[in-house]
């Protein structure tokens, strides 16, 4: 067989043995408000993908503007639930990747749908009971009625949604029923916003909680069937019990941090000091490195190394 030919025939194998998965990233920041470490993220989220063979899509700034910026997620959720791939990671834009892990497809080959919960953390406090928000949740926005089972939920059961997997089947019940939609949720919401004249500010200005809500509720109801992600594919900084043989590391910064105008130094730093002290498990090239590192002022490297040597 002629040399053309055969390198012809090994990429028609490859491609057809290639499984047909996908990794989003999806952010709503203006250029000049953009976090130090987003760039990172795009850049390790990408060789994550060439490795283990799917592909890679960033949907920056979006036309539909959403309230609050973190619900931006639904441009990878429909974009996923319209496509012909098989399996999706969502990953939130705080979240690095190291350089050592393995292959989360692989890993979770059988799940329809796996994400963390955060009832593995050994610092949660469980509330003897549901908080006013989430009560307010379930009663004005999912208009549901009270049950133990969603008391159980939101006491017990609730899931992070920094890293999580679907099934295109998972993600398509996720979002359109059988028992509730995504967008009636939503627009539930924003109605809400409309006739507010103060009596939901609690309830409106959670955030990232008001996101997080919404997608446990949605799994609940629509009886996706759940996996526990084991917490090597999402260590976080809020649990601050990350470990350096770990996977994803996840320095939440949900985007909040835009809408209350506060910016995102507090978790820029947080990364910049792990990573000065874990370089090998996101860089490759001392070069790539150093650009990293020149991004943050002689300030906040000074305060890294006191909190690293004392």
């Amino acid at each position: 067989m002629p040399g053309y030919l055969r390198v012809y025939v090994n990429t028609v194998i490859f491609m057809y043995q290639r499984k047909n998965n996908i990794i989003y990233s999806c952010y709503s920041c203006p250029k000049e408000k953009e976090p130090k470490f987003l760039e990172l993220h795009l850049t390790l989220a990408q060789k994550y993908a060439e490795r283990i063979g799917c592909d890679f899509k960033v949907i920056a700034n979006p036309e539909t503007k959403y309230n609050p910026l973190v619900f931006v997620v639904y441009e990878a959720y429909k974009h996923f639930a319209e496509s012909d791939y098989d399996k999706m990671l969502w990953i939130d834009w705080d979240v690095l990747i190291s350089l050592n892990s393995p292959d989360i497809f692989e890993e979770y080959c059988n799940a329809e749908f796996c994400s963390w919960k955060w009832s593995e953390s050994k610092n949660e406090k469980v509330s003897p009971d549901l908080s006013d928000y989430e009560s307010e949740f379930i009663d004005l926005v999912c208009e549901a009625s009270f049950s133990n089972d969603l008391k159980k939920l939101f006491m017990y059961d609730l899931r992070s949604g920094g890293v999580m997997l679907f099934s295109n089947k998972a993600m398509n019940n996720f979002l359109f029923g059988p028992k509730a939609r995504w967008d009636d949720l939503y627009n539930r919401i924003c109605y809400l916003r409309d006739i507010n004249t103060g009596q939901y500010d609690g309830l409106l200005n959670l955030g990232g909680v008001l996101s997080h809500y919404v997608i446990n509720y949605l799994l609940h109801v629509n009886d996706i069937p759940l996996t526990d992600l084991d917490k090597k594919w999402n260590t976080n900084s809020v649990t601050n019990d990350m470990k350096s043989q770990e996977y994803f590391f996840n320095f939440n910064c949900g985007g909040d941090e835009i809408d209350q105008g506060i910016g995102f130094e507090e978790k820029d730093t947080a990364a910049l000091s792990y990573i000065t002290q874990n370089k090998k498990l996101f860089f490759d090239d001392e070069r790539d490195y150093n650009r990293f590192i020149g991004q943050f002022n002689q300030t906040e490297i000074l305060n890294v190394l006191k909190k690293k040597y004392g």
